[in-house]
């Protein structure tokens, strides 16, 4: 009987998820569909799915959460591309922007998003980032950008690539953008030691839990010689950012639906971000001393 009440409290818990996340998809415009994004500066188009749209926006080209791509010059490595929200826009200042990405659905926008642009300076590796290079099972996330690789889930199947099949054709890499959903700590700790101290930046996202894994993974780096710095996402939320998230807003054409949600979120004065697994889950940034 107590099981039987415990079941249905967990349904109807379930069902208040479901019903509210059904309400924030009406309230964000989320359909299932491409919208096009447009920039000023570079003059760009990217087509993005509508469940990640105003995340982007608001990550990438509001709160530069990764990195201001206008300022990068030299190779860039983009691991965990998605559609290329931070690839497209990089490519018109880098030298050259490897991007990775092995949700084969996403690949197909992602060469879109390259072929309306018109360059030539990237190359997509339509592949998981892994420890090494083989097979693994792709898990599609609930939206686009969550998905995971992993040996034990369900899933396709789909190629993997180590770091070092990459960056050995190079003589430096100027930065490394990581959104792997986990996989950044077995590909840092199964790369050439050689082949990392070519690398003068990394930023990106550490997805364990485990304190003791992530001070691990600190103290890799740093006997490497990388500065190491982490930082959780609401310290992204602090005024100066917000002010210059709304100056930045300037680049983004159009989309003013999306700006002014994004302008209610960046004002509104509760704790950010209002997810928890994004709570959850800190920004690391490694500068190479050498």
């Amino acid at each position: 009987m107590v099981k039987s009440k415990l079941n249905f409290f967990n349904f109807k818990i379930f069902r208040m998820k479901d019903f509210v996340y059904s309400i924030a998809k009406l309230l964000l415009g989320i359909r299932g569909n491409l919208k096009l994004l447009e920039l000023k500066m570079p003059n760009c188009k990217i087509y993005l799915p509508d469940d990640s749209i105003w995340t982007l926006i608001r990550e990438i080209y509001l709160l530069e959460l990764y990195s201001d791509f206008r300022m990068l010059k030299g190779i860039v490595i983009d691991a965990g591309a998605h559609v290329g929200a931070f690839s497209i826009p990089t490519l018109f200042y880098a030298k050259k922007v490897i991007s990775i990405e092995p949700n084969p659905i996403i690949v197909k926008i992602l060469e879109l998003n390259k072929m309306i642009n018109s360059r030539e300076n990237v190359e997509i590796y339509p592949f998981a980032l892994y420890h090494s290079a083989s097979s693994v099972k792709f898990h599609e996330g609930y939206i686009s950008g969550g998905s995971y690789v992993s040996e034990n889930c369900e899933g396709i199947e789909v190629k993997t690539i180590k770091l070092d099949d990459i960056i050995e054709n190079y003589d430096e890499i100027e930065l490394i953008k990581m959104d792997i959903e986990g996989s950044e700590y077995d590909v840092i700790f199964n790369t050439r030691i050689e082949n990392l101290k070519k690398i003068k930046r990394i930023v990106g996202e550490l997805h364990y839990k485990d304190e003791k894994k992530r001070n691990e993974f600190k103290s890799y780096l740093e006997k490497l010689g990388f500065k190491f710095f982490e930082y959780n996402k609401n310290q992204l939320y602090n005024p100066l950012n917000i002010i210059k998230a709304i100056k930045n807003s300037k680049y983004i054409k159009n989309q003013t639906f999306y700006k002014i949600m994004n302008y209610i979120y960046l004002l509104t004065p509760l704790p950010k971000p209002l997810t928890p697994s994004e709570q959850k889950t800190p920004i690391f940034v490694a500068y190479n001393n050498y």
